[in-house]
């Protein structure tokens, strides 16, 4: 006979961003303790401890007490059928069977919610931007999709739509790549009973790497120091390019950077900057040469933004406005400042270690692609020798 203890507990000890806590059905099965998500929340002071449930004046009392105490019923209704049966179970034995019950609906779309709401204290904010992002778009595409109906038939429909849109080869096997890791964590939660993607191939191109070259950049800088030929408005714009032209920084991180990230700002030989990447969570150490030390604004508060730093679909618009002002004629982004810095640091140094430390890359085989640019251009100029 299984001996099984079930209470809804609310977690007050790790909150969410918004102040809610998560509702867990806490399992004491055979002397084994076990916590599950119903993935519902509930905040401190609309939680009824005595009852285990929401309390009235909750928005969404109704709906969020029916979910978790179905889940407590399920569980309930496992032992009691384990029981019946002579069968021993273990609190992990109720994974698969709580993880599909706290599912009730088979949206795809609430797929996605529930999922990051169970694993939002693992995942980074970019992660989780990223999966909203997938969502979105996929709504765009068929606002009502369920997880039964992702098959072979939905993907081609999918890739054809992708395509009018001129999405590019690699955002198309990103997209892929998602779809396919939720249909599989569908598989596993016992929502549906196969992934019916399996088997299907989305390649993944090298992507092209525009970057400028030093003439260019050159030309940039001085249009930034004449104000000539931008645009009042454009001038803030450019002095964020040329400032991650000359530090690696993504626009993530130039956007984010403070007043108190940067050092030693009375030699300009030995500032720099120390700070959080966004990207990894690492916090590294970028010297700052002339160029960027120039480009700071004037200190005031710690905490006050060194640049003013619009969205970055905003910023790529003015960047090529500005391309186009002044001559060059590459498809500008914020990005392309990124591997500018790569590409001319690893051209005037040879160095690709240092070259990897002062981007932040955890493999060399990143930077490296960097060196194979550099190789790429030296074939197209030789090249020319065939026209002789």
């Amino acid at each position: 006979m299984n001996k099984a203890h079930f209470a809804l507990k609310l977690r007050t000890d790790r909150k969410n961003i918004d102040g809610s806590c998560s509702i867990f059905l806490y399992a004491n099965v055979n002397g084994k303790v076990k916590y599950f998500t119903t993935n519902c929340t509930a905040f401190e002071d609309q939680w009824n401890l005595n009852k285990q449930e929401v309390y009235a004046k909750a928005s969404n009392w109704v709906h969020t007490n029916a979910i978790i105490k179905n889940f407590r019923s399920c569980a309930e209704e496992f032992v009691r059928k384990a029981n019946l049966s002579n069968k021993r179970i273990e609190a992990t034995d109720l994974e698969h069977l709580l993880r599909a019950s706290s599912f009730i609906s088979n949206s795809y779309f609430d797929f996605i919610e529930a999922y990051i709401k169970e694993n939002q204290h693992s995942f980074k904010k970019k992660t989780i931007d990223n999966y909203r992002s997938h969502k979105s778009v996929l709504m765009s595409f068929r606002p009502e999709l369920t997880l039964h109906s992702i098959n072979r038939t939905f993907w081609k429909d999918f890739e054809q739509f992708a395509r009018s849109k001129n999405y590019s080869q690699n955002t198309i096997h990103k997209y892929f790549k998602t779809l396919n890791k939720f249909a599989n964590s569908a598989v596993k939660m016992d929502l549906i009973e196969e992934n019916l993607l399996k088997g299907i191939k989305v390649k993944e191109v090298p992507g092209d790497r525009d970057y400028l070259s030093k003439d260019e950049l050159n030309k940039l800088e001085k249009a930034y120091k004449d104000g000539n030929l931008i645009i009042p408005g454009h001038k803030e714009v450019l002095r964020c390019f040329l400032f991650a032209c000359f530090t690696g920084l993504r626009y993530s991180d130039i956007k984010s950077l403070k007043h108190k990230h940067i050092f030693s700002r009375n030699n300009p030989n030995e500032v720099e900057i120390r700070k959080q990447i966004y990207k990894t969570n690492n916090t590294e150490v970028i010297p700052l040469n002339l160029k960027a030390f120039e480009l700071l604004s004037a200190y005031t508060l710690p905490e006050a933004f060194v640049f003013k730093v619009y969205s970055n679909q905003y910023m790529n618009r003015k960047l090529q406005q500005i391309a186009d002002l002044i001559g060059i004629k590459k498809h500008l982004t914020s990005h392309v400042a990124r591997h500018t810095a790569g590409t001319l640091l690893y051209d005037l140094s040879g160095d690709i270690e240092a070259v990897r430390k002062i981007l932040g890359h955890k493999k060399i085989q990143t930077t490296e692609i960097y060196a194979k640019l550099l190789d790429k251009k030296k074939r197209s100029v030789l090249n020319l020798m065939n026209t002789i």
